[in-house]
């Protein structure tokens, strides 16, 4: 996370991160770092394509609660034409509102740093989480992340273990 504050900053979100702190119940913490944190519709309606599982259902509740708020789907510059349809407007939404993106995904945080879009990553959201003191630590949640299936590489661990002093 760079110097700013973030917590004034809109944060708009995509699919996989969002998923991925619904499957250790951290999503609170977004609106707790975050001055505003938005979702489009493309994105929600990724979270909800399996609504019985529990990730999506942690998804449709903190919509309920507050922790994020849905936006239209913009309408998608060609630049983003490789990505997929949530990516398409997650980076869309933080060109055209100048905000941060929460995206993990390889490709798509490519195509944000060209755009000088501010990336952050769930890892990224944990690790200034412990730094604002609203985690004790973060080595049990990137376990809990590896062990629900959510793919982060040993190096990307290892160097999160090294930044949290874990």
């Amino acid at each position: 996370m760079s110097s700013t504050d973030s917590s004034k900053t809109l944060l708009i979100a995509d699919t996989g991160p969002l998923l991925a702190l619904a499957r250790i119940a951290q999503l609170p913490l977004l609106n707790r770092l975050f001055g505003e944190v938005k979702v489009t519709q493309a994105v929600y309606s990724e979270c909800q394509a399996k609504p019985e599982r529990p990730d999506a259902i942690a998804v449709q509740a903190a919509l309920a609660s507050g922790v994020f708020t849905l936006i239209a789907d913009p309408k998608i510059s060609a630049k983003f034409a490789p990505l997929d349809l949530g990516e398409q407007t997650a980076l869309q939404s933080a060109l055209t509102l100048k905000a941060s993106v929460l995206m993990d995904e390889a490709k798509g945080r490519k195509v944000a740093k060209a755009n000088r879009i501010h990336v952050i990553g769930t890892v990224g959201i944990l690790l200034l989480a412990k730094r604002r003191d609203l985690l004790d630590a973060v080595s049990p949640l990137l376990a809990a992340l590896n062990a629900s299936g959510y793919r982060l590489s040993a190096t990307l661990i290892q160097q999160a273990k090294e930044l949290a002093n874990e």
